[in-house]
């Protein structure tokens, strides 16, 4: 009897390492979000070129949970802030930690990775969007990191859902984690369905170049578009401007009729948290195109939106915290050449913005 229970856990034991052995080598040579290739090339100093299905938030957990250096200043923000690179900060480690829609929690959510291994930067940029104090911005990538968001969110007193999370979702972060992850199984199941009915697929490749024909994940994490978009004539982006804002609601600002007290508050305690851990704070504003800003100003779905940058400026000044940039082109100098659409600044118009902390790092 003793036999045959041993050699029936050996068996049960030796078709479950199988399966496991299945998943990670199938999530491993897939790689839908690419996680692997894309996170070997920035750990290794260099830049990924053509990462055009990428997980973002998954990529924050890779990044973080194996870089060997702590970088002294980071970048927090959404895709309006991912054009400031290391280039911004000549005399700082730098790495960009923005993500395509950012909202708080993910900013709560990345923090906590880098405050659970006590790597935390010695300064952060805050990249502040309007519709981070919308309750209706409908942004919802974030929950893929909602473990740490809620770990976060718990230091700050905030009160979360009770948790629930299985063994497997706490087990581990970056590449060993997403390596036996079932839901990327299955979502590199579904991209080689997808690859097997292609005849060529684009794929990332590493790069030391920094502007290419293809967008490149720099190796500090900024993101710098394809040259053609850098190209795109006055004419070209004011059309561009007009369909962005036809848009029924503007990307994320659907609803806005006032400031959430809840996000409000969660701005405020993690703004404050980040001080009583001696890491200095910098408010970044970054602008709209000046066609879009005109609709957003005189609009009154938009009116929110100015009352947000106020908002802004009168936390960070309780903070004692420098507020650089604006929502308004004009105030940072920014004309419509200087944008390469209708919510996304150029490198010339950022360099503009960071340009009082330059002055004051030189007087």
């Amino acid at each position: 009897m003793k036999s045959q229970t041993r050699a029936y856990l050996w068996r049960t034991g030796l078709f479950t390492a199988a399966g496991l052995f299945f998943i990670a080598a199938v999530n491993y040579s897939v790689d839908p979000a690419q996680l692997f290739g894309a996170g070997r090339s920035l750990l290794s100093g260099r830049n990924a070129a053509g990462v055009v299905n990428f997980d973002e938030r998954q990529f924050q957990r890779l990044i973080i949970a194996n870089r060997s250096v702590v970088p002294e200043a980071v970048v927090l923000g959404s895709s309006r802030h991912m054009q400031i690179d290391a280039s911004f900060f000549p005399s700082s480690s730098f790495f960009n930690h923005s993500v395509t829609g950012g909202v708080l929690q993910d900013y709560l959510a990345i923090y906590q990775m880098m405050d659970e291994k006590d790597s935390r930067p010695k300064e952060i940029f805050l990249g502040l969007d309007p519709w981070l104090l919308n309750k209706h911005h409908a942004q919802t990538r974030w929950k893929t990191l909602q473990h740490e968001y809620e770990a976060m969110a718990a230091k700050l007193g905030m009160a979360i859902r009770p948790k629930n999370e299985s063994y497997f979702n706490s087990f581990g972060t970056g590449r060993l984690r997403e390596l036996f992850s079932w839901a990327y199984f299955k979502e590199s199941l579904a991209e080689w369905v997808i690859r097997r009915g292609k005849a060529k697929r684009e794929n990332f490749y590493a790069t030391d170049e920094s502007w290419l024909d293809v967008p490149i994940k720099m190796a500090d994490g900024a993101l710098h578009y394809e040259k053609e978009k850098g190209r795109r004539s006055p004419i070209e982006l004011r059309k561009i401007a007009a369909d962005y804002v036809k848009q029924k609601p503007v990307y994320s600002l659907g609803n806005f009729f006032e400031i959430d007290k809840n996000l409000s508050a969660i701005l405020e305690s993690f703004m404050g948290r980040l001080k009583q851990t001696g890491v200095k704070v910098t408010v970044v504003l970054t602008p709209y195109h000046p066609g879009v800003w005109r609709v957003l100003a005189e609009s009154p779905d938009y009116r929110m939106v100015a009352a947000a940058e106020g908002f802004y400026g009168g936390i960070a000044a309780k903070q004692g915290v420098a507020v650089i940039g604006s929502f308004d082109p004009a105030r940072c100098g920014c004309g419509e050449e200087e944008f390469f659409d209708g919510m996304h600044p150029k490198e010339s118009c950022l360099r503009k913005i960071f340009s009082p902390l330059r002055s004051l790092h030189h007087a």
